[in-house]
């Protein structure tokens, strides 16, 4: 399990530093919309696993325009709020045209949840690698979750004893997050001295904080998402650590968390 896990890891980012810099800003939308569809795919194929029939088409869709959203005009924002709405438009009109009328506000809920968790969270990955010097804050958001779930991942399955949230990920342990924690400290200093970012020791440390802390909430998100809807894995694409959104649960956040560092300092 662990040697898959490495080497999944391993494959995955050797192909995310090949994308990052031999590809530009577009380059790198392209392939965020690309895991971002087959993650909303994920999503609303454990939500037919429970029963509900989401607009599976519509909610990639909807995803992939939400993510290359900040390429759009000289304010992105505004084309977000605007793929928003039609959206929901575009849902209205489908409940309408649908023959069973039964669970329809659970599918439209659904449908627009995927949309919103993975489209728009994810456009900020986007948005950072827009920015001036995007490529280094990228970097950092990345490889910053990265040491975060990876020492959470070692010191919980070595060492973890005290349940963090039974409940929602049995697995998940006091020890693991704090490793997690300590982890992603680490290697935001590291990080940013190896890259050159414009942060003080004090500014590196509580960034990695910030980013270990939205990095952990992402996970137990996407496993509240996994507990009630019945599904251990969202998927098997990626062995020793299931789909694409187990993998990409955490970097959701994060990837948002550092966007708004970047811009409001």
């Amino acid at each position: 399990m662990l040697r898959q896990r490495l080497v999944s890891a391993g494959v995955g980012i050797a192909i995310l530093l090949l994308v990052l810099f031999l590809g530009g800003v577009r380059i790198w939308a392209a392939f965020v919309a690309i895991a971002g569809i087959a993650g909303a795919m994920e999503f609303y194929i454990m939500v037919r696993h429970s029963g509900t029939r989401p607009f599976v088409a519509l909610g990639c869709i909807w995803t992939a325009l939400l993510i290359l959203s900040p390429l759009m005009g000289a304010n992105p924002d505004r084309a977000a709020v605007l793929i928003t709405s039609l959206g929901l438009v575009a849902s209205f009109v489908w409940l309408l045209s649908r023959r069973q009328k039964e669970g329809s506000a659970l599918a439209l809920a659904w449908t627009l949840a995927g949309a919103l968790y993975i489209g728009w969270l994810a456009r900020y990955l986007v948005a950072l690698r827009g920015l001036q010097d995007g490529l280094v804050w990228v970097i950092l958001a990345l490889f910053t979750t990265f040491a975060t779930d990876t020492a959470a991942y070692l010191v919980g399955r070595a060492w973890g004893r005290h349940k963090m949230a039974p409940q929602v990920s049995p697995k998940k342990t006091w020890e693991g997050a704090a490793a997690g924690l300590a982890g992603a400290l680490i290697a935001s200093v590291v990080l940013s001295l190896l890259l050159d970012l414009p942060l003080l020791i004090w500014q590196a440390l509580l960034l990695g904080l910030v980013i270990g802390v939205a990095a952990q909430l992402g996970d137990l998100v996407e496993s509240m998402f996994k507990r009630g809807l019945g599904a251990k894995d969202s998927g098997r694409i990626m062995p020793g650590h299931g789909g694409i959104l187990d993998r990409a649960d955490s970097i959701l956040l994060s990837g948002l968390v550092v966007y708004y560092y970047v811009i409001l300092t």
